[in-house]
């Protein structure tokens, strides 16, 4: 059987600026061996974007309901799912038009998922998100966020970015989620690791093991994914907070060796990233050691491939994810503590006092030289007057070779002032 449950809570940010809720779920069950569920999230920079929320997620799961079963076959639910992201955009215009309003001022996300027995139909658009338990017993990314190069989320009118598909593998749990909470499985600092998803967290909010779903009711279990949700850190997530779960207890995925369930090392994972980013920040303290610049991989670590929610949405999240990890005991916490992150700051001035000493050493550097540059050019200006004197100048090398020496150490001299000043701005 299905089972289901979804909650969808105000964010502090919202909630302290007397902003409303822009998130929306929708849970629709055809029976005991299908349900579906959509979520969308209002860009925060539209106006009445929690209005277009809510019609993208009723109006979708609404129409599938009324066009798909359990015999229809995958390619027609696909283009269902699809007519369902059109009938919702449009549904949005005749408000927008209804009301007087620009149509971008309802701009919103949807993630939409149809479960029939352990298979999965799914559609997509922006930078909400789904992940799936399969059969064998992994968590994976289903869908990708849809955001431009400066982070800028694509919402449900670009109806070129949708994407709409049938999950190749065997489901035993689906998990929707908008993107504050989507984030908080893919910390940071596990980005580039084998496993690059929280899997206690998401056994937390997925495996029917934690959650006991069929034994404890579906409104037990939402409550207490509602209380975990509610004791967030703003520091985590300070957006609107939606999640959603479909669990089918008829398939029992199997167990993984327990290296896959172990918690990541956070203190070891902190420090390599902290490397990294120091690697990055100031390449010129590491060619020695490296023989060139740093890796992809450091930059990776660094932040540098981090996208951030901005743009139209304005709600910009600054590496929230870094160092975090959460435990199903019903509470999510910070394995690098407060000491951890002052070591953090400690160690990253120190690299940065190192740096600037460098740098002082090479003004003296540039300085000495810069001395030396200014008599070269006065004693070569001063021959070439002598010179002139004695000779006239198209019979005279000298006037040849004092020009052109001239001129290499007056670049010299200006190229050294040039990069003094730059060092000194550095450092002051």
């Amino acid at each position: 059987m299905i089972y289901s449950y979804g909650v969808s809570l105000p964010g502090t940010y919202h909630i302290k600026n007397d902003i409303v809720c822009q998130d929306w779920h929708q849970i629709i069950r055809c029976g005991r061996k299908m349900a579906i569920a959509a979520v969308a999230d209002g860009l925060g920079s539209a106006a009445h974007s929690d209005v277009g929320s809510k019609i993208a997620a009723a109006v979708s799961a609404e129409y599938c309901k009324r066009h798909i079963t359990m015999r229809t076959m995958p390619e027609l639910a696909l283009r269902i799912i699809r007519d369902a992201f059109v009938a919702a955009q449009r549904v949005i215009k005749n408000v927008s038009e209804e009301k007087g309003h620009s149509i971008d001022l309802y701009d919103t996300t949807l993630t939409l998922a149809v479960l029939i027995r352990d298979t999965l139909y799914y559609g997509h658009s922006g930078d909400s998100g789904m992940i799936a338990l399969t059969a064998e017993g992994r968590y994976e990314q289903v869908t990708q966020q849809q955001r431009d190069e400066e982070g800028r989320v694509f919402p449900l009118f670009f109806s070129d970015k949708w994407e709409f598909a049938r999950y190749g593998k065997k489901v035993a749990s689906v998990f929707l989620a908008t993107d504050g909470m989507l984030e908080t499985l893919f910390p940071l600092y596990i980005k580039n690791e084998p496993v690059n998803i929280h899997v206690s967290l998401a056994q937390f909010f997925m495996d029917n093991s934690s959650l006991r779903i069929d034994k404890e009711g579906e409104q037990a279990v939402k409550s207490r994914i509602s209380d975990f949700m509610e004791n967030i850190p703003d520091e985590q997530v300070n957006d609107d907070k939606t999640v959603v779960v479909l669990v089918n207890t008829a398939v029992k995925p199997k167990r993984q060796p327990e290296e896959y369930y172990i918690e990541p090392d956070w203190d070891g994972l902190r420090k390599k990233h902290e490397e990294a980013w120091k690697r990055a920040a100031y390449p010129g303290l590491f060619k020695d050691e490296q023989g060139g610049e740093p890796s992809e991989n450091d930059e990776a670590l660094s932040g540098k491939s981090v996208q951030t929610k901005s743009g139209s949405d304005n709600r910009k999240k600054a590496e929230l994810n870094i160092g975090q990890t959460a435990m199903p005991q019903g509470r999510l916490s910070y394995n690098m503590s407060n000491e951890a992150a002052k070591d953090e700051k400690v160690n990253m001035a120190a690299s940065s006092v190192e740096a600037t000493a460098k740098r002082l050493g090479t003004v003296k550097k540039m300085a000495v030289y810069g001395v030396i540059l200014v008599f070269m050019q006065i004693a070569v200006l001063y021959d070439f007057a002598y010179e002139l004197f004695l000779f006239p100048y198209y019979l005279n090398l000298a006037f040849f070779a004092a020009i052109y020496l001239s001129a290499i150490s007056a670049i010299c001299l200006i190229v050294a002032v040039i990069n003094i000043f730059k060092v000194v701005r550095r450092c002051g």
